[in-house]
């Protein structure tokens, strides 16, 4: 539903309809994610799709005319086929999907590792994304401070240079 409502130019199925690319992360972003989920955060959304087993396709010559497209795909997640739907699960490390041997311990505790990690990059992730978004404000704040000193030296300079 959120694709097909989602403006072409901004996120779209791929042509066979088993992935979908979003072209424009800023306006998916801003523009998208508020309508459909608690926050409004890109690597937020890209976590849940981690959790729930979306893959990014990292290879994909379509993907090159648009430099900053990523591309998802789940077996589950097909254009046209919500019956599928019921079938994506989230994953986690203590939970084994039906199909899946029980592991032996060596995978059980690579996994839980693979999970700690994860939730390590998660977290960093969001305290890098908040420490940027302070730097730039703050550089906007400097960069306007700057801009009006200048204005008022010009402004100095011609009443000088009338008088």
């Amino acid at each position: 539903h959120m694709l097909e409502q989602c403006p072409k130019d901004i996120a779209s199925w791929s042509n066979n309809g088993q992935s979908f690319t979003i072209k424009d992360v800023d306006a998916f972003e801003n523009e998208v994610l508020p309508k459909y989920f608690n926050h409004s955060k890109f690597p937020s959304f890209i976590r849940q799709l981690n959790f729930y087993g979306f893959c990014k396709q990292r290879s994909d010559p379509d993907l090159q005319t648009h430099t900053k497209a990523v591309r998802f795909s789940h077996q589950f997640f097909r254009k046209g086929h919500p019956e599928l739907l019921h079938k994506i699960k989230r994953t986690t490390a203590n939970k084994q999907q039906e199909d899946t041997p029980p592991p032996n311990g060596q995978v059980d505790s690579l996994q839980q590792q693979v999970a700690d990690l994860r939730e390590q990059v998660a977290h960093l992730e969001d305290q890098m994304e908040d420490r940027i978004e302070d730097a730039i404000e703050s550089l906007e704040r400097a960069y306007l401070l700057r801009i009006r000193s200048l204005e008022k030296s010009l402004e100095a300079l011609w009443a000088a240079s009338l008088s």
